[in-house]
């Protein structure tokens, strides 16, 4: 399985009631480019680094598009697409078009310009993401993402992803 569905895509029957999700929440604003920082649990190789996703809202419908980007321990740059639709359960979730039980991502928090954090379960493993539009992040986005994790009981032991020459 590709990184990007093991770190922020491809995750799998999330129940909307394991996490507490954002409660208002504008698909539109969420969209474009997040670095992924931070991850809580080790789902593939510490090596990968320089993981980029891209949330693309595909026209007037529905439809979203998202694009990951990552570098492996050769160097070698991989890229992955899913198409994505809103979840009518939640607003701030959205499901595979090509499945619509399988839950792509979940956002629990975010400020819509600076940061976001995000869930998914990978197979069994769960795992909560921090990813910012720019990096080095402020210092000063932490109290607002510490709050969010722990309003969902999370640790704050994060795993960081690499961005050095990216």
């Amino acid at each position: 399985m590709q990184l990007l569905s093991a770190i922020f895509l491809s995750v799998s029957l999330t129940s909307a009631s394991e996490v507490k999700l954002m409660e208002s929440f504008d698909h539109d604003k969420i969209t474009g480019t997040w670095l992924v920082a931070k991850r809580n649990a080790q789902l593939l190789k510490k090596s990968y680094r320089c993981v980029k996703v891209e949330l693309v809202h595909a026209g007037e419908g529905k439809d979203f598009v998202m694009h990951g980007n990552w570098i492996d321990e050769e160097q070698t740059v991989h890229n992955n697409t899913f198409i994505v639709i809103e979840d009518q359960s939640h607003p701030a979730q959205f499901v595979f078009k090509s499945d619509v039980e399988k839950i792509a991502l979940s956002f629990l928090g975010s400020d819509y310009t600076n940061w976001a954090v995000a869930f998914g379960k990978v197979l069994l493993k769960e795992s909560y993401f921090v990813a910012y539009r720019k990096l080095p992040a402020d210092p000063a986005f932490a109290p607002a993402i510490e709050e969010v994790l722990r309003a969902n009981n999370v640790g704050l032991d994060f795993l960081t992803i690499d961005h050095s020459n990216c």
